[in-house]
């Protein structure tokens, strides 16, 4: 019996596309302008853009071990 190569493509272009998807997330919240007295003109706290960084990141961890069910589901 030979062995076939799993068919992963489709679930390897979703996590591609969540890598992608966060890698933007992140740079456009680091262009935000932060700040941080009150007085100062609109925008985000540091603490803020950090957060939003860490879900960002969390959303890839979620992506990655999604990847890897699907991966070992379909071999």
């Amino acid at each position: 019996m030979a062995s076939r190569r799993p068919k992963v493509d489709h679930t390897k272009a979703q996590l591609m596309r969540e890598i992608g998807s966060a890698r933007v997330l992140v740079d456009k919240i680091s262009a935000v302008q932060q700040q941080v007295n009150p007085r100062a003109p609109a925008g985000l706290h540091p603490k803020q853009v950090r957060e939003v960084v860490e879900l960002a990141f969390m959303g890839l961890v979620a992506s990655w071990e999604e990847f890897l069910e699907q991966s070992i589901v379909v071999t």
